[in-house]
């Protein structure tokens, strides 16, 4: 199963020193805003034990969220999947980086990733009930509000998923209200 989940990634910009001959140096590094991005998860180890998701951004998305126009090479020396760097390829001119500000990691338990959601209506009062990978269900009584003109059934579904979002799970973008000149 692959699912497409939304993250934020603060964007830095790089005052660069020096030349191709004789290399470049980060001299400052600057915060230039958050931007949003899909992350496609994939599942591995599916049906055992060790079974996980895991995702990155493309690199289509990553060169958009800079502004790069060239081809650029995506490395990670510090194997820390929170912050990709950019250099450029042929010159390996430091470009930027972005860390990621939405999650912890872009790697997920199956009781973190949700797959679906369901309604549920005891007493007046709509519960959304939300389906994991690991297939238990994942409902919130905190979060439930009464379906009136004042709650809608989609801002009820926002005001849960804001909630499980800060608490690290991974929702599909299809749940999420999202700005399509994001991507």
């Amino acid at each position: 199963m692959t699912i497409i989940i939304s993250t934020v990634w603060q964007i830095v910009n790089y005052d660069v020193w020096g030349n191709s001959k004789d290399g470049y140096e980060v001299n400052q590094s600057f915060y230039s805003g958050n931007v949003e991005m899909p992350v496609k998860l994939e599942v591995y180890n599916p049906g055992i034990e060790g079974e996980f998701y895991d995702g990155s951004p493309d690199d289509t998305n990553i060169r958009k969220a800079l502004g790069i126009t060239p081809r650029v090479r995506i490395y990670d020396p510090y194997c820390n999947e929170r912050v990709i760097y950019a250099n450029h390829v042929s010159t390996n001119y430091p470009l930027g980086e972005l860390r990621l500000v939405s999650h912890d990691t872009l790697e997920f338990s199956p009781g973190k990733v949700i797959t679906g959601y369901k309604w549920i209506k005891t007493d007046g009062k709509l519960y959304p009930v939300f389906k994991l990978a690991n297939g238990d269900d994942l409902m919130e009584e905190d979060c439930c509000l009464e379906l009136t003109d004042k709650y809608t059934k989609t801002e009820i579904i926002r005001e849960f998923t804001k909630k499980l979002r800060l608490e690290g799970y991974a929702i599909p973008r299809r749940y999420l209200e999202l700005d399509p000149d994001t991507f």
